[in-house]
């Protein structure tokens, strides 16, 4: 069993490093790249800058990503984690073929128990993070905001979106392994993967592996689960950690 997982991608926004044209591009190549000898892709939230689902329409900024991701579901299984940009995933992801979880995901390769989550939720420090769930991930508020015409409320999300994210982005991690982290792997579990923090990291520890994703904005790096162990891999350089179980 072979499983590729990423996150932070956050297609929508611009950059003046790597400009969101060229990093779709790149994740196309990386799709097609993985098509022969992957059994599961997981997407580990954040993937679009901001992505909210109307009751009749998808926005058009990101058709040639659900295109792509729904031609790649029709072969391989592909999971959706929601992060703190892109929680509201829901039906039409399904009627693509992908399966969706709102926060985490647990999954099992051969006898091991490996938890994945976009990581603000675990991050009790990320007060922002646990707070956009906590007031926007709620049946209410999603019906108030689709109230909004898509137009005024994509752009209102785009803007608040990108000023967030430009002010975090970048920001020094001292310590990448939360205690959250720990308390999971104390817990049974022999692996720890979340994203959100956007600093590539995997360590071993005497009772489980953490990986950090990264992201797909500087980094453009990406994770592998197989029963041989976990890896975090650099798309465009080529280079490889790997870590056995």
């Amino acid at each position: 069993m072979k499983v590729y997982v990423i996150s932070d991608s956050h297609f929508g926004l611009e950059l003046d490093d790597y400009p969101d044209k060229r990093r779709r591009k790149l994740f196309f190549e990386f799709l097609d790249k993985i098509n022969k000898d992957s059994d599961m892709l997981i997407l580990l939230g954040d993937i679009f800058d901001f992505w909210f689902e109307y009751g009749h329409v998808i926005p058009k900024i990101y058709f040639d990503i659900l295109r792509n991701l729904s031609e790649f579901a029709q072969n391989h299984r592909v999971v959706f984690v929601g992060g703190n940009h892109d929680m509201w995933a829901d039906g039409f992801f399904k009627e693509m073929g992908i399966e969706v979880y709102p926060c985490d995901f647990e999954l099992k390769i051969g006898e091991k128990r490996v938890f994945l989550a976009h990581g603000d939720v675990l991050r009790r420090t990320d007060l922002g993070g646990r707070l956009t769930r906590l007031i926007m991930g709620n049946r209410v508020s999603k019906f108030l905001y689709r109230l909004i015409h898509p137009d005024v409320g994509i752009a209102i999300a785009n803007f608040v979106s990108k000023r967030s994210r430009v002010r975090s982005l970048r920001q020094e991690i001292k310590n990448p392994v939360n205690p959250t982290v720990e308390e999971i792997l104390k817990d049974g579990y022999d692996a720890v993967v979340h994203g959100h923090i956007h600093y590539p990291y995997i360590e071993k520890f005497n009772h489980g592996i953490f990986m950090s994703t990264g992201d797909w904005l500087w980094h453009f790096t990406y994770g592998i689960l197989s029963e041989e162990g976990i890896s975090l891999n650099y798309y465009l350089s080529g280079k490889s950690i790997n870590t056995e179980w």
